[in-house]
């Protein structure tokens, strides 16, 4: 077992970092022309509207991260910039109701992003690049691949996966967590790049994939197994974040001719919660709405969470990408202890986690790494949420790994 410690390679917003120039101290004009970055396309009249209403830099930024369109080089003050700009910019045609309204639900949003909330503070703490719903946009400042996306019936149920390609690739399948689909993994197959065929399924109950009656480990892993031999693959490399690094060793255990290499990202192999599930909050949220924005507002603080995945309807209303019944189930069964199943393979392993995780701490990991043959371990300055909250952390770690394989 080697253990290596890296540290984030995308510096965190920090009052040292940001620039501290206003829009009322210089014009606009000026600021925007002296800027190097130019504003994304994708960075909405409502959020510039609220970006110069907000009353902080540090607020507006914060909003701008937690609606997933703040580019990391940005500081806080450039963004309220941008607002002015496109609030002086010939905006004569939308009423002063309807930004007020908008202003009002943006702030609700930002306020919570400078609350300590335990998971959602953690999970947003640094600022993701993305336009929800477009796959070609930057994801954790890396430009994502494009996929194709297919799906094959299991029984009359729908598995559907995205294949990032290419078919002359190494394959990789990549299993995401709660509250994620197979989008999630963009970023590290853009990084990983074309020596390296990512596939990454949206796990059953999520994202395009059909609801089933259960969501045991033994369903699970009848799913990879089944998508493996679909694509006719023998084998693959498996890596897995949070409940899909569980799902990924289960399959190593129970099929280790299958599993050429294991990558578990910040998985615990003993869960020993009791009572109601420690998502059973999402059982509160709306399930739909006829626009996208109040579908949004309807989630609150839970906005950040859900909002990259929510779904259109063919009737042009919104709804949720998940069913939350389905999500606390399978959160359930991920309860006890799972010792058996990590030690249950012998491949090359490599696990990943947070420093600051609050399922994995590092003596547990360090205990996880010790135990397993084979296995080497990586701690990120992160905490549960890898994959947002250090990407280029994690690639550089999934790549190192990745190139010593025999």
């Amino acid at each position: 077992m080697t253990a290596t410690r890296l540290s984030s390679s995308r510096a965190l917003y920090s009052p040292d970092s940001r620039n501290r120039r206003t829009s009322s101290a210089v014009p606009s004009s000026a600021l925007l022309a002296s800027r190097r970055t130019p504003r994304p396309e994708f960075l909405s009249e409502a959020i510039c509207e609220t970006l110069i209403r907000s009353s902080s830099s540090d607020r507006a930024f914060c909003f701008a991260a937690s609606s997933g369109v703040a580019s990391a080089p940005w500081s806080g003050a450039d963004l309220a910039v941008d607002g002015a700009s496109a609030a002086t910019a010939g905006d004569e045609k939308r009423t002063a109701g309807a930004t007020a309204a908008a202003a009002r639900r943006a702030v609700k949003r930002a306020c919570f992003f400078m609350r300590s909330h335990s998971i959602f503070h953690e999970c947003l703490k640094t600022p993701l690049s993305v336009r929800w719903g477009d796959p070609t946009r930057t994801v954790g400042g890396m430009e994502s691949q494009r996929y194709v996306r297919a799906e094959l019936l299991l029984n009359g149920r729908r598995l559907s996966y995205l294949d990032f390609g290419p078919a002359t690739g190494k394959p990789l399948l990549a299993l995401h967590g709660h509250f994620s689909e197979g989008r999630g993994f963009a970023a590290l197959a853009a990084e990983l790049g074309s020596e390296w065929r990512v596939i990454a399924p949206d796990q059953r109950g999520h994202g395009e994939s059909g609801r089933t009656p259960e969501y045991s480990r033994e369903g699970y892993v009848a799913d990879a197994v089944a998508l493996l031999d679909h694509l006719g693959l023998p084998s693959a490399v498996v890596l897995g974040h949070s409940m899909g690094g569980k799902n990924a060793y289960h399959l190593a255990a129970r099929h280790p001719g299958r599993v050429r290499a294991l990558i578990n990202v910040d998985d615990p192999v003993v869960i020993t919660d009791t009572g109601p599930s420690g998502i059973s909050f999402s059982l509160d949220w709306p399930r739909q709405a006829p626009t996208r924005e109040a579908l949004l507002d309807g989630l609150g603080e839970a906005a950040p969470i859900a909002g990259n995945w929510l779904r259109q309807q063919p009737d042009g209303s919104w709804r949720l990408p998940f069913v939350p019944e389905d999500v606390v189930a399978s959160d359930l069964a991920v309860r006890g202890d799972h010792w058996a199943a990590w030690l249950g393979s012998d491949c090359p392993a490599l696990l990943v986690h947070g420093r600051n995780s609050f399922l994995v701490s590092p003596e547990l990991a360090r205990e996880m790494a010790g135990r397993r043959p084979h296995t080497r371990r990586v701690e990120l300055d992160a905490g549960h949420f890898i994959l947002t909250e250090d990407p280029d952390g994690l690639a550089a770690a999934v790549r190192e790994f990745l190139g010593a394989l025999p």
